[in-house]
């Protein structure tokens, strides 16, 4: 896996589950792509609350993907595999490691 592979999947990842219709938040794509660094960020007002927070946030370091948050339903290392990132590939950062040493991911 390279940068430029690993970029184009985050940034498809992110797209994909970035919402069509908003409900009133608006969703923000962030992406540094000298210090490879993606979020996606919502905020905005839900009837009465104020919504601010990152959906979902990942880098790419020592060739690989840290996902760093994941708001989502699908689970954006599911979508990175998906597109052909292999699982040895993806760290699940925002995870415990007693939780991931049943899993197939680094670290």
């Amino acid at each position: 896996m390279d940068i430029k592979q690993a970029e184009q999947a985050i940034l498809e990842v992110l797209n994909s589950i970035t919402p069509r219709s908003s409900n009133g938040l608006e969703y923000s794509l962030l992406a540094d792509k000298e210090k490879h660094q993606y979020q996606l960020l919502v905020s905005g007002w839900q009837q009465h609350k104020r919504v601010h927070g990152i959906v979902a946030q990942m880098d790419i370091r020592d060739n690989l993907i840290w996902v760093q948050e994941d708001g989502t339903d699908i689970g954006v290392a599911n979508e990175l595999m998906r597109l052909g990132i292999p699982e040895n590939k993806i760290v699940l950062a925002y995870m415990m490691p007693s939780q991931k040493q049943k899993l197939e991911f680094v670290r």
